[in-house]
C-alpha cells in the first residue's frame, strides 16, 4: 500500500517556510501511524496481555529503593515460566506437636474430695502392673468410690469402681482381681474372625446366659456365686486360678468341666505359665463356699510373687 500527500497541496502553499513545517508534520504522523499499525498487529497476532501483576512489583521496588528489584525480571512474561506443580508448591503440612502418650492406669476418687486411700492404691495399683495382668488389663480406669457399699466392685466399660468399704486386705485384692477377670473377659478375649473366644468357656457349662446346660450340678462351679450367671462363672473361676491355682487342678482331675475350665485359663490367659501350681490360701479351703473373694488369702505371699 502506498501512502503519501494528496497532490497539490504543497503547490498550493506559497511560503517555504509554511512548506516546510508542513513537510515535517505531515512525516511525524506517517511515522505515527506506521508505529501504531504495526504494534497493533504483532500483540493481536501474540494474544499476550501486560501482567499487572509484575508492573506493581516492579514499581513497588523501584520507589522503594530496593536492590531486589531483578528478582522480578523472572515473572514477565508470565506465560513463559514454567507451569507450577500443584503439589510441588503446596505448603507443607504443619507437623503436628508429639503428644505425652496416655497413662495406661488412671486412678479417680468419687467423690472428688474424698481423702486418698494410699494404701488400697497401691495395692490395686501393684496388680495392675502385675506382669501377670498388665497387658491383659490395661490401659484402664480404677476409680475407687468411698460411697460404694454394694456391689462392692463392678465393671462399666473402661472403668474397674471398687468400693474403699471392704474389709480386709485380703478381700480387697481377691474383689479386685474378681473384677479383673471381668476385664480380661471383655476386653482381652475379643471377638476375632473366628468368634469370640470367651464363647469356649462360655460353652462348657452354659447353654446361654442365665441358663445352665442340662446335667450341670454345683461341683462344675469353683463357687456357689459362679452359677449366678456364665460371666461370674468366668471372673470366679479367673480368680480361683489366680489364688487358689493348685486347688483348682486338683478339682479338675475329678470333674470334667472344671478341667476344661482348667485349660481353657491355662492356655488361652496365662500361657506362660503365671501361677500353675501356686496356692496362697491362708487355711485350707472347704468344699463348698459361695464367694472366693470371702475365703481368706495370703496377701503378702501374694504380692511377693506378683512382683
Amino acid at each position: 500500500m502506498r501512502i503519501g500527500f494528496p497532490s497539490g497541496l504543497l503547490s498550493r502553499i506559497r511560503t517555504p517556510g509554511t512548506q516546510n513545517a508542513v513537510l515535517f508534520f505531515g512525516a511525524f504522523a506517517l511515522f505515527s501511524f506506521i508505529v501504531s499499525f504495526f504494534h497493533a498487529a504483532f500483540f493481536s497476532s501474540q494474544g499476550t496481555s501486560f501482567d499487572s501483576s509484575s508492573i506493581d512489583h516492579r514499581e513497588t521496588a523501584y520507589l522503594s529503593g530496593s536492590k531486589r528489584i531483578f528478582e522480578f525480571d523472572e515473572l514477565e512474561p508470565k506465560e513463559s515460566a514454567p507451569p507450577e506443580s500443584p503439589v510441588e508448591n503446596a505448603p507443607e503440612p504443619a507437623v503436628p506437636k508429639k503428644k505425652a502418650a496416655p497413662s495406661k492406669i488412671m486412678f479417680a476418687f468419687r467423690p472428688d474430695a474424698v481423702k486418698v486411700d494410699e494404701t488400697l492404691v497401691n495395692l490395686l495399683r501393684a496388680n495392675l502392673n502385675a506382669r501377670a495382668f498388665r497387658e491383659k488389663v490395661t490401659p484402664i480406669s480404677v476409680i475407687v468410690d468411698s460411697e460404694r457399699v454394694q456391689p462392692r466392685g463392678q465393671v462399666a466399660g473402661n472403668e474397674l469402681i471398687i468400693a474403699t468399704s471392704i474389709e480386709g486386705e485380703s478381700e480387697k485384692i481377691k474383689v479386685f482381681v474378681h473384677e479383673l477377670g471381668h476385664v480380661v473377659d471383655i476386653h482381652y478375649l475379643k471377638p476375632g474372625v473366628f468368634g469370640d473366644v470367651s464363647d469356649e468357656f462360655y460353652a462348657i457349662s452354659w447353654d446361654s446366659y442365665k441358663v445352665k446346660k442340662k446335667g450341670a450340678k454345683l461341683a462344675d462351679f469353683v463357687s456357689g456365686y459362679a452359677l449366678s450367671n456364665k460371666y461370674e462363672d468366668f471372673a470366679e473361676s479367673f480368680s480361683f486360678f489366680v489364688f487358689h491355682n493348685s486347688e483348682f487342678y486338683e478339682r479338675a482331675k475329678k470333674n470334667a468341666p472344671l478341667a476344661k475350665k482348667y485349660e481353657f485359663f491355662a492356655k488361652k490367659i496365662f500361657e506362660e505359665g503365671e501361677f500353675i501350681g501356686t496356692n496362697f490360701s491362708s487355711s485350707p479351703l472347704k468344699s463348698y463356699f459361695w464367694d472366693t473373694t470371702k475365703v481368706a488369702m495370703d496377701s503378702k505371699k501374694y504380692l511377693f510373687y506378683i512382683r
